[in-house]
């Protein structure tokens, strides 16, 4: 009798100190999963919003200011920068993190408008309780589409 009971003192410690750590690593795989997940939203938000302004630059006529209309659908969400932006975008992007480039312009078949987003830094949770940092390693999305509008000439 005195064997039994004393065993079972003994378990109600083990039954604890397994369920801690069984905790612990759930709440671990748990939080990287939110992290892993919340870059996959940044990174497809951003390159859907690059996709969206590459394809306007492509079908409208290129002019002096369509780099910065573009910069500006990009990280704002729409053609035109307004005041109560404060200059601060999407994931903290401003329009100089875009790069809107049409390295040759000839209407030929090598004519395509690139963009380049560039660095996109994405708070986590994890990043902040394990070295009081807030950002992940940072993204670049690069999309490219082929210039689409004539200047009258046949391409």
């Amino acid at each position: 009798m005195k064997i039994s009971t004393s065993r079972k003192k003994g378990q109600a410690g083990n039954v604890i100190l397994e369920a801690a750590l069984t905790m612990t690593a759930f709440s671990g795989i748990l939080l990287g999963l939110f992290d892993v997940g919340q870059l996959l939203y940044a990174q497809e938000t951003i390159a859907e919003r690059a996709r969206q302004a590459v394809r306007w630059a492509s079908v409208n006529t290129w002019d002096s200011d369509a780099r910065d209309t573009v910069a500006n659908m990009i990280v704002y969400g729409r053609p035109e920068h307004h005041e109560d932006d404060n200059g601060v975008g999407i994931y903290g992007l401003s329009t100089s993190n875009v790069s809107v480039n049409r390295p040759q312009p000839d209407f030929s078949a090598g004519d395509r408008i690139v963009v380049v987003v560039s660095p996109i830094r994405v708070p986590t949770f994890s990043g902040s309780i394990i070295n009081g940092t807030n950002s992940w390693p940072t993204l670049r999305v690069t999309v490219s589409q082929p210039y689409e509008v004539s200047d009258g000439s046949s391409h």
